[in-house]
């Protein structure tokens, strides 16, 4: 009775060990191909990931064909070119950089894609690309950092060239100050073509040759003696006193005192291959107190305004007292 129970057993555990391993080999395929799903899956959001971001990197590197692209007011993107040639300067050391910028954030991505490819078609890896593709994109780190450490180090100081002059005011003669209005430059404003951040007293726009323009700032203020004083002060950074006061003295711009008429241009410029180190015009306008002084109201984009009031300056005639500017009642002669 014992050895027949054995047997019985033993056919029974073995069918039941046999079903066991049916629905356990049937779970583990369904769990393979669940895998496999969820690997391939994977490998189309890894591929359209780094596809989209080297779409996105090629077109801020090469962008629409202008410096600046702008939509409802509003800044869409500043070309990745203008910006390098902005910040470094010479086409020779833009391309460089350029070049490593692109390994740089490229070879990642590619990497991406290629990781990608290998999960959706179940591809072996293959050999060194992994090794070659990280030497390269380390070459490129250091020359992007390399680059950037010169940037970082050349806005390090600040300097000041102060250009000034005195000239004499007949007693009783009234001076105006005007901006000589450039069309094309206006053109940016009526267009929107313009990129402004006020901080920095900077305008990009989509002139292809010049687009960089530098706002200058107009302050009046009282002088202690009996002529009219310019100064003009020309701010700049570099990586010395010495080298970001040089660089300061070589930012173009221009004013013009023709009889009674104090002329300013509306804007200042840098030389050409110039890179851009926060340059900045401030003009200071001393008048001896009792001089009278018409402000034209084409003065108000350039009128400092955390010493005045552009739209209250403007467009009015005033007199220097000795406690500052007061609004006079004389007339302006036609």
């Amino acid at each position: 009775f014992t050895e027949g129970a054995k047997r019985t057993y033993k056919k029974k555990s073995a069918a039941h060990r046999s079903d066991l391993e049916g629905v356990g080999n049937a779970l583990g395929k369904i769990a393979e191909l669940f895998v496999k799903i969820i690997l391939v899956f994977a490998g189309i959001l890894l591929f359209l990931f780094g596809l989209s971001f080297i779409l996105a990197l090629v077109v801020a590197l090469f962008g629409f064909g202008h410096n600046i692209f702008i939509m409802d007011s509003e800044l869409i993107y500043v070309s990745f070119p203008a910006l390098v040639e902005f910040f470094i300067g010479s086409l020779g050391n833009s391309l460089v950089f350029q070049a490593a910028f692109l390994l740089l954030i490229g070879i990642p991505l590619l990497m991406l894609i290629y990781a990608g490819i290998r999960l959706i078609f179940g591809l072996q890896r293959t050999r060194y690309i992994g090794l070659t593709a990280f030497n390269i994109w380390l070459v490129a780190l250091l020359i992007s950092g390399y680059y950037g450490f010169k940037v970082f180090r050349s806005f390090s100081h600040t300097g000041v060239y102060k250009d000034s002059a005195v000239n004499e005011i007949p007693a009783g003669q009234q001076l105006k100050l005007e901006m000589i209005e450039n069309e094309a430059f206006d053109n940016y404003y009526r267009y929107d073509e313009y990129f402004d951040i006020d901080e920095a007293n900077m305008i990009i726009t989509n002139d292809e040759t010049d687009f960089f323009y530098g706002i200058p700032q107009v302050e009046i203020a009282k002088t202690t003696g009996t002529n009219l004083e310019i100064e003009v002060f020309y701010r700049a950074r570099g990586k010395s006193g010495y080298h970001a006061e040089q660089r300061a003295q070589r930012t173009l711009y221009h004013y013009n005192l023709n009889d009674s008429v104090l002329l300013f241009d509306q804007f200042f410029k840098l030389p050409e291959k110039e890179v851009w180190r926060e340059q900045k015009v401030d003009i200071v306008v001393k008048l001896p107190v009792g001089c009278r002084i018409f402000i034209d109201e084409n003065m108000q984009s350039i009128i400092n305004r955390h010493a005045h009031s552009p739209y209250r300056l403007t467009g009015e005639t005033w007199i220097m007292t000795e406690s500052g500017l007061e609004e006079s009642t004389y007339e302006v002669p036609v």
